[in-house]
């Protein structure tokens, strides 16, 4: 048989459930608690580790550009000192062209006369010639060519197309 319950143990038993539910889920609840603190701090530690390793790969990427860039620059820079000392050089080949073209009778003789004393006048190998010399010494055999060339297809007659 059953016995009847107060209404006092009706109530008294769901208040029990609850208030053990309530003092087994407290030490969880604080273990939950404390994990979650934990992920906190080990995310910010991760996210600090992960920026300081971005940190050092862009800082590596900048150096090495920045290291290209300066051996480019050097390069421009030895080229342009180069340039600075051909073009010194012109200058004062410039200067004794035109005391040599000042030498030469410009209102006798035909250019190829002329061109002869010029030539006549430079005594010097062509490995030490100043540049502007090394110049005129391609051209004029540039010109040779073409005017051999010329001079072979008039011999030869008109081509056939």
């Amino acid at each position: 048989m059953r016995r009847k319950r107060s209404s006092r143990s009706i109530f008294r038993d769901p208040y029990d459930v609850i208030e053990r539910q309530r003092r087994e889920g407290r030490p969880r609840l604080i273990q939950l608690e404390s994990l979650t603190r934990r992920s906190g701090t080990l995310t910010q530690l991760f996210q600090g580790t992960l920026q300081t390793r971005l940190l050092a790969s862009a800082r590596d990427d900048v150096n090495a550009k920045l290291e290209s860039i300066t051996g480019q620059l050097q390069l421009l820079v030895s080229e342009w000192e180069g340039f600075e000392a051909q073009r010194e050089e012109l200058v004062v080949c410039l200067a004794d062209m035109d005391v040599r073209l000042s030498e030469v009778d410009q209102l006798t003789g035909n250019t190829s006369e002329k061109l002869k004393q010029l030539q006549g006048k430079t005594h010097t190998p062509v490995a030490r010639r100043p540049p502007i010399d090394r110049w005129w010494l391609t051209w004029s055999s540039i010109v040779d060519k073409g005017n051999r060339r010329q001079e072979k297809q008039a011999a030869a007659g008109p081509s056939v197309r």
